[in-house]
């Protein structure tokens, strides 16, 4: 099975300058895995299918890690549409990065997780 991209999603309350400050909820991490038998290309609306039982986007904002500015007190980009997902993979692939750190700020008290989809 040939991996696109993993991602990692860390369902969190609230941003943080330092990304270290999150150490305590990471527990709430879900891995979602997209591989090239049916995906060949990550895209936004493949994204928001995946995260909408998380609240993504009606209740949730959703940003990633940056690969190439390690600086973790700026390294989160947020995540507004297409072109934004674009630029997540484009920068992945440079990297020869396949594990995207995803940050989910939830405004609700907590996702439906009983539909969640299969990995694909």
């Amino acid at each position: 099975m040939d991996v696109v991209m993993r991602f990692k999603v860390h369902m969190v309350k609230q941003l943080f300058s330092d990304l270290q400050k999150y150490d305590d909820e990471r527990d709430n991490i879900v891995q979602v895995t997209l591989c090239k038998s049916e995906n060949t290309t990550i895209e936004y609306h493949k994204m928001v299918e995946i995260l909408h039982p998380f609240g993504y986007p009606e209740d949730a904002e959703l940003y990633y890690l940056l690969v190439l500015g390690i600086d973790l007190s700026t390294g989160l980009k947020k995540i507004n549409g297409a072109e934004d997902v674009k630029l997540m993979v484009n920068d992945h692939a440079k990297a020869g990065i396949k594990i995207c750190h995803l940050y989910l700020v939830n405004r609700s008290e907590s996702p439906d997780l009983r539909h969640l989809p299969e990995d694909s």
